[in-house]
């Protein structure tokens, strides 16, 4: 006996991800960096509680609606995509209209033009529970600058000590480079 198939349509896949999409309030969107163009799937003015004229249609618009402390963070995130960088990972928090502040994880991947510069954005705006939240950013600080991204100094001295015990297991050299600047107190 002869089990039946049933071949799902590209249409009902892309019915099933809306509706998973919906379940979890999720916002998926893609961000043309030449032209500043946002365009949002699904019910994005819901998930953002603001009216649909409200929808961010461009990412100065929504980079309006980000916490000025988080701003700069931000920043640093998407300065790394003209580095060549693939994804775009950040946590940051958003003043919406109707619902205040709120934090949000941001995780998008790049997509690139033929000269090697990013051209999109395609990604997924997670809205996030505070204390969770809360719980891991205190994870994150103790380890990262918050002004830079990089390992703070506890965290660099545990991944150099790592890296020498790398170097001396695998009998391979190592380097570490320090760099100095004068009167970055005075940058900062």
């Amino acid at each position: 006996m002869q089990e039946a198939t049933h071949t799902v349509s590209d249409r009902e896949k892309l019915a099933r991800l809306r509706s998973a999409l919906a379940a979890t309030g999720d916002v998926v969107y893609q961000w043309d960096l030449i032209t500043d163009s946002v365009t949002w799937s699904g019910d994005a003015s819901n998930s953002l509680g603001v009216t649909a004229a409200g929808v961010p249609s461009t990412g100065s618009e929504l980079g309006a609606l980000v916490i000025p402390e988080d701003v700069a963070a931000r920043s640093n995130y998407l300065t790394r995509l003209h580095s060549g960088e693939k994804q775009f990972e950040c946590e940051y928090r958003l003043n919406l209209p109707q619902q205040g502040e709120c934090w949000v994880h941001d995780r998008a991947s790049t997509e690139f033009g033929a000269d090697g510069k990013p051209v999109r954005l395609v990604g997924i705006l997670r809205f996030m529970d505070p204390d969770i939240f809360r719980a891991g950013r205190q994870g994150h600080l103790a380890n990262f600058d918050q002004l830079t991204g990089h390992f703070n100094r506890d965290r660099l001295r545990e991944a150099l000590d790592h890296a020498l015990n790398v170097t001396k297991r695998y009998k391979v050299e190592g380097a570490y480079l320090v760099v100095g600047v004068d009167k970055l107190t005075i940058i900062n």
